[in-house]
């Protein structure tokens, strides 16, 4: 997409009475977050009819059920659509193993047609912990072992000599991966 054809679209939590009560089906409206998201993105998509679309779920909680779920919501009236996802390692190491079954059923869903994450010894971890037999790609250099690594103490001492950083110094980096 060129800039100009670029637009944030929020996804906004909505108020019903239905909502908040003490004895309401929805205490909260951010137990609506997926359902929310998935209904913005399928109206997003249907304003460009016979366009394919291509839903990207960059973390599996909570985008991953909601991209699924306006994919077939989309396949439903016809429009090509295709999934990706990018497990995250809060997905993998803290939410999916409270979710395991539902961790392993989005990675494997037949309407995903891409799983990207950030190293190939992420991907073999993700395979092995959630059961996940399908092809997944890594994309480098979000989180890239063979190129970036921790420092030893020595290469520590000499970038803390090159920018004068006094020995106590407490130093704090951030690789933003972002970035064209």
């Amino acid at each position: 997409l060129t800039p100009e054809r670029i637009q944030y679209v929020p996804a906004v939590p909505f108020e019903a009475n239905a909502i908040g009560r003490a004895n309401s089906p929805v205490p909260d409206k951010q137990m609506l977050t997926e359902l929310v998201l998935a209904e913005k993105a399928v109206e997003v998509a249907r304003t460009t009819p016979n366009t394919p679309v291509i839903f990207w779920g960059s973390y599996l909680f909570p985008f991953a059920p909601a991209c699924l779920r306006a994919a077939r919501i989309l396949e439903e009236i016809g429009q090509d659509v295709e999934v990706w996802l990018t497990p995250a390692g809060s997905d993998v190491w803290e939410l999916g193993p409270n979710l395991p079954y539902i961790t392993h059923q989005l990675l494997v869903d037949p309407l995903v047609t891409q799983v990207i994450t950030y190293s190939q010894p992420f991907v073999e971890e993700i395979q092995e912990r959630y059961d996940v037999h399908r092809d997944m790609h890594a994309v480098r250099p979000v989180i890239d072992t063979s190129r970036f690594y921790q420092p030893s103490a020595k290469q520590r001492q000499n970038y803390r000599d090159r920018l004068k950083l006094p020995e106590n110094a407490f130093v704090i980096t951030s690789h933003n991966n972002m970035r064209p």
